[in-house]
């Protein structure tokens, strides 16, 4: 079928990347452009504090010395977790971790006078609002009641930033 081993190492190869790499771009896309995940600065935080320090580096090193790094931590997006990450992760240190944000509402279309459920989840801030609702807890859900489509804004604020994230709910007619 080849012309030879080496076409079919190639063949391999290509199928081993498209694996790897395309699959879980499609995936990720498709995740933020449904969920209202908020397009943040990528956090290089491992132990989630939302701040870069040496425990941070001591925790990924255990974890690589141990063989129970997570793919969360591979920093420099090679696929492995390893000495290179600890690399990319020293440079870091002392730098914080701008919110990150989900938020959506369910269901995203109700008749007018309807009630949907807003869905939050938030990281690294100290405070959270939502427009019309006001300060809320980092996670958590409310009911709202609209009569014509309404954009809910979620507003994070913390030591690395404010970050903002909308949320749609249309009214069918």
């Amino acid at each position: 079928m080849f012309g030879s081993s080496v076409d079919a190492k190639k063949i391999s190869l290509l199928v081993v990347l498209f694996i790897f790499f395309a699959i879980p771009v499609t995936l990720v896309a498709t995740l933020n452009r449904n969920t209202n995940v908020s397009q943040a600065a990528l956090c290089l935080d491992v132990d989630g504090d939302g701040v870069v320090k040496s425990t941070d580096v001591n925790l990924l090193r255990d974890e690589i010395k141990n063989g129970d790094a997570s793919l969360k931590n591979d920093f420099n997006a090679d696929g492995l977790v390893d000495n290179r990450d600890l690399t990319v992760l020293s440079r870091s240190l002392n730098s914080t971790c701008a919110p990150k944000i989900s938020f959506f509402a369910d269901p995203a279309t109700v008749a007018s006078g309807g009630s949907t459920i807003l869905h939050w989840s938030v990281d690294y801030a100290q405070s959270v609002t939502i427009d019309g609702v006001g300060a809320v807890e980092k996670e958590g859900n409310k009911k709202a009641t609209v009569q014509q489509t309404a954009i809910f804004t979620l507003t994070a604020t913390g030591s690395g930033g404010t970050v903002k994230a909308t949320t749609k709910v249309s009214v069918s007619p």
